[in-house]
């Protein structure tokens, strides 16, 4: 089966069976069990690409699996536009352990591909999600032809706008979502002695237009520590609290808190 996906080392198409993925110049690659392909070229010595570890993968499937985000996510699939450019794919960039991919594959109806850097993310993804297409790679780096995407949903990812337009065919889209402002407000205030807005980059990169902005805000009430812990998990402030701010961390309970995203919808210029 020829799919979408290149070849790193030389950019051709990569056809797949049951257990490997190869090029017509030779470059093979084997299939993990779960189905995803590693196209994450080594790295020279001493540099290290930084992906989600387990502990954090983890926490974020528990939490989206509980549910939480699921007015989010039907706000996602609700701005999948219709006229996407004929037959070709959706790639979800960063696409973590592929909770949305598979609930943008089934609202598309499109052949789908999750791309993320943490080989134990796409891993959990491969083994939730046996329509679409996994692999680790990196969205500065995608494993895709020019202009051979139909629509790039970036979730909370690093946004390389550069690398979307490129793959995106004339005509195609670019799915943004951020946190808003106030996301997780009540959360942090628990925390943290001073807290601040999230900072928002609504910034349209060239190459872009807007089609659509929305804002969507809702509250949830988390029942307990377990639940609490696992969605500041995924949050970037995971990797920058002191230890005397985990301590009240470790303190709470449930909270109620609200959740705040930003979501833009921009079309790739050209026909």
């Amino acid at each position: 089966m020829e799919s979408a996906l290149c070849c790193p080392v030389c950019g051709r198409p990569l056809t797949f069976t049951e257990k490997t993925a190869s090029c017509e110049n030779g470059h093979g690659y084997d299939r993990a069990k779960s189905g995803y392909i590693n196209l994450l070229l080594s790295q020279r010595s001493g540099e290290r690409v930084h992906g989600d570890d387990i502990g954090m993968v983890r926490a974020r499937k528990r939490f989206l699996d509980g549910g939480w985000y699921l007015p989010l996510a039907g706000k996602v699939t609700e701005l999948l536009p219709g006229g996407l450019p004929s037959g070709l794919p959706l790639l979800d960039a960063g696409c973590g352990e592929g909770w949305y991919t598979e609930k943008l594959r089934l609202a598309s109806g499109r052949e789908t591909y999750g791309i993320d850097v943490s080989k134990e993310a796409v891993n959990l993804a491969s083994k939730r999600d046996k329509g679409s297409l996994y692999a680790v790679a990196s969205v500065f780096s995608l494993p895709f032809a020019s202009g051979s995407v139909g629509i790039v949903t970036n979730l909370f990812a690093p946004l390389a706008a550069a690398e979307y337009l490129r793959v995106l065919a004339p005509g195609g889209y670019l799915l943004k979502v951020m946190p808003d402002k106030r996301h997780l407000y009540e959360l942090k205030t628990a925390i943290y002695d001073s807290v601040y807005e999230t900072e928002t980059d609504e910034t349209v990169p060239a190459g872009f237009s807007l089609i659509t902005k929305e804002r969507l805000s809702f509250r949830v009430s988390l029942p307990d520590h377990e639940t609490v812990a696992d969605l500041f998990s995924m949050t970037p402030y995971a990797h920058n609290t002191t230890s005397a701010d985990l301590k009240k961390l470790d303190a709470l309970g449930g909270i109620e808190t609200e959740c705040a995203f930003v979501l833009m919808l921009m079309k790739k210029d050209g026909a």
